[in-house]
């Protein structure tokens, strides 16, 4: 894993301008532009990088040996900025997408990608606040702070989502935390920043 604020926030400042090109390429038809057929390649994004987040920390962060050895770093201390190396995962996406482009055409691959880098550039940032920021109440970076608080402090083979729970309660690897208890242990616990 790679540990300095460069590395950790580059892909913070890599994706915005990312997305927005494929975005703009998406509608760039200059006769029609099927607006409706972009959002729901995005959205379809959206929804495959929850997928994605998902399969990736469950089976490769939590199972594969070199990444679990690195991962358990993160475990022990998550208030580290330690990540994947720079830009590795955004270009992965635009490559896994790729048949995407004679499939649908490479205005829905366009879309496509659009959605997964907007879905990882917002895990990106949860994750970043799960272990840095605090929350009160019980809006939705709360809930996902303390759903991701329990895949790190309880038990580590659940809640291996951080942007939704979904696929957690699909799988069967969810478990739910009282939300008082959780935001008293959070509190003890103490966050940086």
């Amino acid at each position: 894993m790679w540990r300095s604020r460069v590395c950790y926030f580059f892909d913070f400042a890599l994706c915005p301008p990312l997305a927005i090109g494929f975005a703009r390429f998406a509608t760039m038809d200059a006769v029609a532009p099927n607006l409706a057929l972009a959002a729901f390649w995005s959205l379809a994004g959206l929804a495959a990088w929850t997928f994605i987040e998902y399969w990736v920390h469950r089976a490769l962060f939590h199972h594969a040996p070199i990444l679990r050895a690195m991962h358990a770093t993160h475990h022990t201390r998550p208030d580290l900025l330690e990540g994947s190396p720079p830009a590795i995962l955004p270009f992965a996406l635009i490559i896994v997408a790729g048949p995407a482009i004679p499939a649908f055409g490479a205005a829905a691959y366009s879309s496509l990608v659009a959605g997964l880098l907007t879905g990882y550039l917002g895990y990106s940032f949860m994750h970043y606040a799960a272990h840095h920021l605090r929350f009160g109440g019980q809006g939705y970076a709360a809930r996902a702070k303390r759903w991701h608080m329990l895949h790190h402090f309880g038990p580590m083979d659940r809640n291996f989502g951080v942007t939704s729970g979904f696929w957690d309660r699909a799988f069967g690897t969810a478990a739910d935390v009282p939300p008082a208890r959780a935001a008293a242990r959070d509190h003890d616990r103490g966050a940086t920043a």
